[in-house]
């Protein structure tokens, strides 16, 4: 999404992008490396060059979430960067770094002030994540929804009615906070109750470690031919798998999460969604309408709504027609550049964000 901000039309916005790319891919985010490290010196360089030739009136920065080690890398960052630049606008794609800050101690609480205080608009991605940009004294605090390309602009696949088990879908990290294994006791307690199931978790392990614990949780239960890995998709290839499916669950209880991206992407492809009552996910998800929503880490919650729909095609129909309804008014990319041209325009009219 941060590299779509390089897409404002720039007959209203012109934009200077500069690149950060400390992490190679979502399974490297918030841990220690040396090689950012000794990327850090590089970045602030080029930011602070940009800033120099370019003079903004804007400089739009996404800062950390709730794990210390990038709010550190922030600090690096911004507290340098501060006396050249008036107006800040923060975009907490990764919300939580307030209740991180909360408890923390002084010794990092003041110097993340000095770092985040008062931007001149900050957003966050739902109105359930925690309110960063007012702990930060924001002058303006707005809620902007992400969005996406239509991937289907001819309409949702029709999938056909068919005997075989329900197809699930799984797009993500994988990863404990992901909800994977509790994903996988749903699956388990489906075939206990004697309903059929194929499940396709897409996306790359967040560690060997994690792979190894969940093949064997897989092998322990039996259900090694039930679950299928086929690492990161993209283009064709991931669309398709969309296209296969039809349930998308997610039961997220991720730290870092605030939206869920990858349920734009499941309503786009008229998908029923079942996922948590977890951050932002409620923001995305419509109860009832759209999907259903599950508590965290319950498993057996998830399988009875999986079960549900595995044995009512038309309900998943309907569910499935009614998320890609809502992709169109909500979700999709010509909405979020409007509103994002709008948020940044504030930022320059109204910020003293010093």
């Amino acid at each position: 999404m941060i590299a779509r901000m390089a897409e404002l039309d720039p007959r209203h916005i012109k934009t200077r992008f500069v690149r950060m790319a400390f992490s190679a891919d979502n399974a490297r985010m918030g841990r220690f490396e040396l090689r950012k490290v000794l990327h850090l010196p590089s970045v602030l360089l080029r930011s602070w060059w940009a800033i120099w030739c370019f003079r903004p009136d804007v400089v739009y920065y996404p800062p950390a979430g709730p794990e210390r080690i990038p709010v550190i890398r922030d600090l690096l960052l911004l507290i340098p960067l501060r006396p050249f630049v008036d107006r800040w606008l923060f975009h907490f794609h990764a919300g939580g770094v307030s209740e991180l800050l909360a408890r923390s101690p002084w010794w990092l609480r003041a110097p993340a002030w000095m770092a985040y205080r008062r931007p001149a608009v900050a957003i966050r991605i739902a109105p359930q994540n925690p309110p960063d940009g007012t702990y930060f004294a924001a002058a303006h605090d707005l809620v902007v929804a992400n969005g996406l390309p239509d991937d289907f602009p001819a309409g949702p696949p029709v999938r056909s009615i068919h005997p075989g088990p329900l197809r699930v879908l799984f797009v993500g990290l994988l990863c404990e906070g992901k909800g994977i294994l509790v994903l996988i006791a749903a699956l388990a307690e489906l075939i206990r109750r004697g309903v059929a199931v194929q499940a396709e978790l897409v996306g790359r392990f967040a560690s060997p470690g994690f792979a190894a614990e969940v093949h064997q949780v897989l092998a322990t239960l039996g259900l090694t031919d039930v679950v299928t890995f086929p690492g990161i998709l993209s283009g064709d290839a991931k669309a398709d798998a969309f296209a296969r499916a039809e349930v998308f669950a997610f039961p997220s209880h991720y730290s870092a999460e605030t939206f869920g991206l990858v349920l734009v992407e499941a309503m786009m492809s008229g998908l029923p969604v079942v996922a948590t009552r977890w951050r932002g996910i409620p923001s995305v998800v419509m109860e009832g309408e759209t999907g259903f929503l599950v508590p965290t880490h319950a498993p057996d919650e998830l399988a009875d709504q999986l079960a549900r729909l595995a044995g009512d095609p038309v309900l998943r129909n309907r569910l499935g027609n009614a998320g890609r309804q809502r992709f169109n008014e909500l979700f999709t990319m010509e909405r979020w550049l409007a509103a994002m041209v709008t948020a940044v325009r504030l930022a320059a009219d109204k910020g003293t964000g010093r």
